[in-house]
C-alpha cells in the first residue's frame, strides 16, 4: 500500500460539525466533506477514512447519507482486517468508515466539496473541547495495517489522498452551572468553580470552565449565579 499520493492535484477530507458546541445527551452531527484541491474537478471511487475520537466524551452512533453524493456504499464494515470496527458502528474510539460510488460512475468532486456522510454522535460528558480526528494509518507507517485513502476515479486504484481536516466540539452541561448533576444550581457548583479557580492545566478536562476560555474566573462565577436554583 502507498501512503503519498502521485497526483498533481488530490482530495482533501474535512470533517464539519454542523453545531460548535453540543449539551450532555444532546446529538451531534459531524459531515465528512471532501473537495478537490485544485481548480479542478477530480473523481472519486471510494474512500476509506480512519476516525477517532474520545469514547469517554462521545459516542458514535452511525451516519447518514441525507444530502450526501451518490454512493453504493456507507458504512463502518465489521471484521476489519486490520482489527478496526469491532462493531457497526464502532464503539472504542477508533474506527474505519468505506465508502464506494456506482461502479462507473465515480463521484465528482469539486473545489467547493461534496458531502460524502454525515456522523451522528452521542454527547457523553462536558468538556471544554473534544477532537475527532482523521488518522492518516494505523500500524507500521512502511506497512500499515490500515490507512485514510481516497481512491482515484479514473485511474484504478490510485491515491489522490490530499490534506486531513479533523474538527473540535464543545460538549456543555444541559443545565448550564450543574457541575455535580444534581438537578440543581446551588452552592455546591458555586464550591467546585472557587476550587478550580485559575487557568486550566488542561482545557478538555476542565468543568467548571463553564465560558470554554481557558480559565475558571468571574465569568464562570456569573454562570452560576444566573443559573441558580432547580434545573427546568
Amino acid at each position: 500500500m502507498a501512503l503519498p499520493s502521485m497526483s498533481s492535484a488530490d482530495v482533501d477530507v474535512i470533517l464539519h460539525p454542523l453545531d460548535e458546541a453540543v449539551t450532555v445527551d444532546g446529538v451531534l452531527e459531524v459531515q465528512v466533506i471532501i473537495a478537490s484541491d485544485s481548480k479542478r474537478t477530480e473523481f472519486v471511487a471510494a474512500a476509506e477514512i480512519i476516525l477517532a475520537w474520545d469514547p469517554e466524551k462521545l459516542q458514535l452512533l452511525g451516519n447518514h447519507e441525507d444530502g450526501a453524493v451518490d454512493l453504493l456504499t456507507s458504512t463502518f464494515p465489521t471484521a476489519h482486517p486490520s482489527g478496526l470496527n469491532e462493531s457497526n458502528p464502532p464503539q472504542d474510539g477508533i474506527g474505519m468508515f468505506m465508502a464506494w460510488a456506482p461502479l462507473g460512475n465515480p463521484a465528482a468532486v469539486p473545489p467547493s466539496g461534496v458531502l460524502l456522510t454525515t456522523l451522528e454522535f452521542a454527547a457523553i460528558e462536558p468538556t471544554g473541547e473534544t477532537q475527532i480526528a482523521i488518522v492518516p494509518f494505523v500500524g507500521d507507517p512502511d506497512t500499515p495495517d490500515a490507512a485514510t485513502i481516497i481512491f482515484d476515479g479514473l485511474v484504478p486504484n490510485f491515491n489522490i489522498t490530499g490534506t486531513l481536516t479533523g474538527a473540535n466540539v464543545a460538549i456543555t452541561l444541559a443545565c448550564p452551572g450543574d457541575l455535580n448533576d444534581d438537578g440543581v444550581v446551588g452552592i455546591h457548583d458555586l464550591l467546585i468553580v472557587l476550587d478550580a479557580w485559575g487557568p486550566c492545566a488542561d482545557p478538555a478536562e476542565c468543568p467548571a470552565d463553564l465560558s470554554m476560555n481557558g480559565q475558571v474566573s468571574i465569568n464562570d462565577l456569573l454562570i452560576v449565579l444566573a443559573n441558580w436554583g432547580a434545573c427546568p
